[in-house]
């Protein structure tokens, strides 16, 4: 089962999401100045996104799913702003 999930990132960052889910994601969307991306969860693949503030330019994105290193859950999602 695939899914998106959607969560707000703040700057700086809040409290993390709840730690463990159901389900494999496959996109998570990301807000960013109001406009909404959606990133591909995939450890291989780099999104760019123009984001105009603080500094002007195409900025990295990437959303990778794995083993936690924890072992607090099965698995974790991370995302690389």
């Amino acid at each position: 089962m695939a899914f998106i999930m959607s969560e707000t990132i703040n700057n700086p960052p809040g409290p993390p999401p709840t730690p463990c889910f159901g389900g494999i994601p496959a996109f998570v969307e990301i807000n960013v100045n109001g406009v909404l991306f959606i990133i591909q969860v995939d450890c291989n693949t780099v999104t760019q996104i123009w984001i105009p503030c603080p500094t002007p330019g195409f900025h990295p994105f990437r959303a990778c799913y794995g083993p936690d290193p924890l072992g607090s859950c099965p698995n974790l999602l991370t995302l690389d702003l």
